[in-house]
């Protein structure tokens, strides 16, 4: 019962029926599927009590969250932490949600195709939007760029979650040992993911799509394949791609405000390298969001937000690499790879975009952590412990993730002005 409440919520997430559906406009749907899994959740957990929190995924989100909070109380400002808390209690919920409910490979499965479905539903109103210039649900288009509704009212982050779930279709539409009418299925829903990728006109969503199709072919088909379809793809971008995918230089003028973003940012984080401006301050700083999900959270919650994002993103991969040993092959195994190939499209968007804290990076880490528990409870050798050569590890890619800003920001950035 607890699941079913889990893929109804992701569902209205997606779907936003009170935004799609005028008769059930005002109707809190998703507040009122949070109460219920939470009572449904908590009368499980009593009839059968177990530990979904063990992993170091669960531990860094928490870290997040805490760091939330802090980064507002450390400035005196009360509203703001119990703002903070309060804004990222819905994360947490959803992430644990997620890690209470999903215990098998079927499970699993059940809640990837949820996200499909849910995907291929906002790729169809977007291209229904792009043609006649307003989606399902009254969704009009944004500067000629599709956009969803609701969390996704945004082409950038549409395009994120969109690039989320590609991989799962490749695997499905290229692998032979499945059968022809679920590989041409999987053909067929990819198409429209792919069409609204590009119709959304998203650098960061482009990105994503190319970085999961290059990693796709190394991985089916070897190097020299990878190498062929970045070139295609570069190419392809370039001279028929979105309109601006082709001006992605350091000197036009939308890149130069993103490196000017980061420049605010190495500023707002000199002035508190601890806890950061804040938590959703940024904007307060700064004329436009950084564009850049590391970069925005080393900004708003300093250094320890960084080193536990950061955590969260490293055990997210480290998780998913091919380390394992066990005895025989297990149903979940199917899904290793397309997770892995998500996770380094979603980081490869986020380069571009500042969805540090949304449902879709929450969505993998999730995922991933059901993955290892799954996994793990077969008899899969994964290491899921985090010491202190770990914590020294992280804290060295926080601290190189930052010095880097610095050094493109002095290389690459122009005088303002005339």
């Amino acid at each position: 019962m607890a699941y079913l409440c889990l893929i109804a919520y992701v569902a209205a997430i997606y779907v936003r029926p009170a935004e799609i559906f005028s008769s059930w406009a005002g109707f809190p749907f998703v507040e009122v599927l949070t109460s219920v899994a939470f009572a449904v959740a908590g009368f499980s957990y009593l009839a059968e009590p177990r530990k979904f929190w063990d992993l170091p995924h669960d531990k860094f989100v928490l870290g997040v969250w805490f760091a939330i909070v802090v980064s507002n109380l450390s400035s005196g400002w009360l509203g703001g932490a119990f703002q903070g808390f309060s804004h990222f209690l819905r994360m947490a919920f959803y992430y644990f949600l997620m890690r209470f409910t999903i215990r098998d490979h079927r499970q699993f499965r059940g809640f990837v195709y949820t996200l499909i479905a849910a995907n291929v539903f906002l790729a169809m109103s977007g291209i229904v939007q792009f043609h006649t210039g307003t989606g399902w649900g009254g969704v009009p288009l944004n500067q000629g760029r599709i956009q969803g509704s609701g969390i996704f009212n945004d082409p950038n982050d549409l395009a994120f979650t969109l690039v989320m779930v590609v991989p799962f279709l490749l695997a499905e539409a290229t692998d032979t040992a499945r059968g022809l009418t679920s590989r041409l299925v999987a053909l067929g829903l990819l198409a429209p993911i792919v069409c609204a990728i590009f119709y959304t006109d998203s650098r960061g969503g482009m990105v994503g799509l190319g970085v999961v199709l290059t990693a796709h072919s190394f991985r089916r088909y070897g190097r020299m394949a990878a190498a062929v379809t970045a070139g295609v793809l570069v190419a392809a971008a370039l001279l028929g791609g979105p309109s601006r995918l082709s001006m992605l230089d350091s000197g036009e003028e939308s890149a130069q405000m993103r490196i000017q973003a980061w420049g605010a940012a190495l500023v707002m984080f000199k002035s508190d390298p601890l806890f950061g401006v804040g938590y959703d301050r940024f904007s307060e700083f700064h004329e436009i969001v950084a564009h850049n999900s590391f970069v925005h959270t080393f900004a708003e919650l300093g250094i320890l937000g960084a080193f536990f994002w950061v955590g969260m993103c490293y055990w997210l991969v480290k998780g998913l690499l091919p380390r394992r040993s066990q005895s025989a092959p297990i149903e979940i195994d199917r899904f290793e790879v397309p997770v892995l190939l998500s996770v380094v499209g979603v980081l490869a968007s986020s380069c571009f975009l500042s969805q540090q804290y949304g449902v879709v990076l929450f969505t993998l880490v999730g995922m991933g952590a059901c993955y290892v528990s799954i996994a793990k409870a077969h008899g899969a050798d994964i290491e899921a412990r985090t010491s202190p050569r770990e914590v020294q590890h992280i804290a060295l890619i926080t601290l190189a993730g930052i010095a880097a800003t610095y050094i493109a920001v002095s290389f690459l950035s122009r005088p303002s002005g005339p």
